[in-house]
């Protein structure tokens, strides 16, 4: 008897979804990858050899054991000039480097649902890789540097880890002349708090850095301008738009390098400024599902 009236309550279904929000994919149990489906060596030394390392978020915390000599031990937030490495205060390994100078290496992770080229996804893009460049700057960073002060030069260390997708693990599209997975922008997962002269409130690893902005830009700039003028709410990573590939979704990312280095992927979030208002979605859903109701009792 529902039958007439299924395009009604599954508009009112999907509207109601989207009345719950989206951060990435909203009923998605997580916005990174979430298994490891395959991977071949040569992969690095420990603590750089664990593919698990690129599932879940991305660094927030280094323990820097005294590296150069003149940086004291102890635990350091990654940032656009302190990229993340060794292994987090807890031993927990962060990044893994895939392959070496003279044999490439692969690994393959899956998300746990479709990452969509959805047109609310913010500045077009639909996944973000997080790798381990960085911005170079004005000398070596401790626990205790003040980003206010720490000027950057308009460089940065990157490498070139081809990165291909796939909805179903057999159809692939690689992006063979970029961006690449260890590319700009550099993971910076916190803002700076200008008050205390410390790390603040965490940043976003589902919004993309703007693409009107480039390294360049940064040139002579504090890494706290950046966060601020460059950023706007990024926690960083290259970003990749799925429009090129030709896939309207993918489930699996596969990483291809000669000794690059991977930290995690993220799908990207909507932009509020695209999305629909929740309440007033919400009030459209009710209004069809009321409609399918009364159309079925006449």
């Amino acid at each position: 008897m529902l039958r007439p009236y299924r395009p009604l309550i599954t508009a009112a279904i999907c509207l109601v979804f989207l009345a719950v929000g989206h951060t990435g994919t909203a009923w998605a149990a997580s916005l990174f990858a979430t298994e490891v489906v395959s991977y071949s060596p040569p992969l690095g030394s420990s603590p750089y050899d664990d593919p698990a390392s690129l599932l879940g978020q991305p660094a927030t915390e280094v323990y820097d054991p005294g590296w150069p000599p003149h940086v004291p031990p102890g635990t350091i937030r990654p940032s656009m000039a302190y990229a993340a490495w060794n292994t987090d205060p807890s031993g927990n390994k962060l990044i893994t480097t895939i392959g070496n100078s003279q044999n490439t290496g692969e690994i393959v992770v899956k998300f746990d649902h479709r990452v969509e080229d959805h047109p609310w996804n913010w500045y077009g893009y639909d996944f973000i890789v997080f790798g381990n460049g960085f911005l170079t700057g004005n000398g070596w960073v401790t626990g205790t540097t003040n980003m206010e002060e720490y000027t950057l030069t308009g460089g940065g260390w990157f490498e070139e880890v081809t990165v291909s997708v796939s909805p179903d693990n057999v159809q692939w599209y690689t992006y063979s002349s970029g961006p690449y997975g260890d590319g700009p922008w550099p993971l910076n997962p916190y803002a700076w708090d200008y008050e205390n002269d410390t790390w603040g409130e965490q940043l976003d690893f589902t919004k993309p850095v703007d693409p009107q902005f480039a390294v360049s830009d940064v040139g002579g700039q504090t890494v706290a301008w950046v966060i601020d003028n460059i950023y706007l709410g990024s926690a960083g990573g290259t970003p990749f738009d799925l429009s090129e590939s030709g896939f309207s979704y993918i489930e699996y990312v596969k990483f291809n390098s000669n000794g690059g280095e991977i930290d995690a992927v993220s799908d990207v979030g909507w932009d509020p400024a695209l999305t629909p208002e929740p309440g007033g979605v919400a009030i459209l859903a009710a209004a069809l599902l009321g409609l399918a109701w009364r159309r079925r009792r006449t």
